[in-house]
């Protein structure tokens, strides 16, 4: 049975290998049946869920999560970390920009016999397109 400590474990787990683009271990970490909500889009299963999680990788190489607060039940992990990476490959259309960005997000997690069955990923959309120069921050 998960505990609130393995369950924290499992988070830390899965940005260990995103942090080390280990996508074998990332993809270990979740059900097959994973269903990841990522603002307005969802990815169903382990494998479009990883996959997901490379585009980024492609869009900013350097990319890298650092865990600020984990909080866990035994069915639920919701934490919030911060993201940096420099823009130097296409994002949703966005060419390259060589921009160094940085922004909070948040996130939930489900977790079902110890892997995490579902996610919902909340993340500053706003400011991480302005970092890019795609949208003027407001006054500007």
């Amino acid at each position: 049975m998960a505990t609130t400590q393995t369950n924290k474990e499992l988070f830390l787990r899965v940005f260990d290998a995103l942090n080390e683009r280990d996508f074998d271990a990332f993809a270990d970490t979740h059900a097959d049946n994973v269903v990841l909500h990522d603002h307005d889009e969802e990815f169903h299963g382990v494998d479009a869920a990883t996959e997901h999680e490379q585009t980024l990788y492609e869009a900013f190489p350097d990319l890298k999560y650092t865990p600020e607060d984990i909080l866990a039940d035994e069915e639920l992990v919701a934490a919030r970390w911060r993201v940096t990476g420099t823009h130097e490959g296409e994002l949703e259309g966005i060419a390259p920009t060589g921009e160094d960005v940085e922004f909070p997000a948040c996130g939930i997690l489900r977790v079902e016999d110890e892997k995490i069955a579902e996610v919902w990923l909340i993340y500053d959309q706003l400011g991480l397109m302005q970092q890019l120069g795609v949208v003027e921050p407001p006054g500007e």
